[in-house]
């Protein structure tokens, strides 16, 4: 199926209609069969599954074209966007991978970043995708780890993977209590960042850096944000509380852009 150590796939059940996303962590020559896939028992849990089942093998993991993002909620399903009026330009491109109802809020936080830079003459683009889940698990079914994102599954973040920006930045959700400032970029602009969200009559929540090599440090040369900026330049992380992200994803998401807008 042409596929590689580290591409995503979508497995389906044909008896409960159940599916999730996957990462190719193994491609085993000595397999008995070429119809098998192997998990381990946490990832047949994510489809409802404790033995092994008949199912499908999807590559296209997205259905973007065929949905719109009214649409998507109701059929449960995954979409991936983009937008790039100027597809040579290498200003900012501002991301959310885990949107809808993954990592809820941070898909509209990119597109109101993408609108502050954009109404100002400034060069900047907006990647996301967005998966729902009806009753509720959408985490469960789409969410795929910063450090595996795969462009080669992505199609528009591959259109987009060698352009090397001069700033990118990604908004997540966390279990944690603070809002968390992380990625490869340059600890200045992190402090920035930091303080401008400090000075938000809005943000009434710790605001930190990630230490390199901790938890949600988004340092890895593998997160997909840093890879997509130029050389030293690194990516930026924002990790989020749920209710820091209910109560003031716009108020946040206007900090960081006021900050990068001077950058640009």
């Amino acid at each position: 199926m042409h596929l590689t150590v580290g591409d995503q796939i979508r497995i389906e059940t044909l008896r409960k209609r159940e599916y999730a996303l996957y990462s190719v962590i193994e491609t085993p020559t000595a397999e008995v069969s070429d119809d098998i896939v192997r998990m381990c028992s946490r990832g047949m849990a994510r489809v409802g599954a404790a033995k092994g089942f008949s199912g499908i093998l999807d590559t296209a993991i997205t259905r973007s074209s065929g949905l719109s993002d009214e649409e998507a909620p109701n059929e449960s399903e995954f979409v991936e966007r983009l937008d790039d009026r100027d597809a040579t330009h290498q200003g900012l491109v501002v991301c959310a991978p885990h949107g809808g109802m993954i990592e809820e809020f941070t898909d509209l936080q990119a597109e109101h970043v993408f609108t502050v830079p954009r109404s100002l003459g400034k060069d900047v683009s907006c990647w996301r995708c967005k998966g729902w889940r009806q009753g509720g698990g959408a985490y469960d079914r789409w969410h795929i780890p910063s450090t595996r994102i795969s462009p080669r599954s992505f199609p528009l973040l591959g259109q987009i993977r060698q352009r090397k920006f001069q700033y990118a930045l990604s908004f997540h959700g966390y279990a944690g209590q603070s809002i968390r400032i992380g990625g490869a970029a340059p600890a200045s602009l992190k402090q920035e960042i930091a303080a401008e969200l400090r000075a938000s009559p809005a943000c009434t929540w710790a605001v930190d850096i990630a230490s390199t090599g901790g938890a949600f440090s988004g340092a890895s040369p593998k997160n997909f944000v840093n890879w997509l900026a130029a050389p030293g330049r690194g990516g930026l992380q924002i990790e989020q509380p749920k209710d820091a992200r209910a109560q003031a994803h716009s108020q946040i998401a206007e900090a960081v852009a006021r900050v990068l807008a001077r950058h640009l």
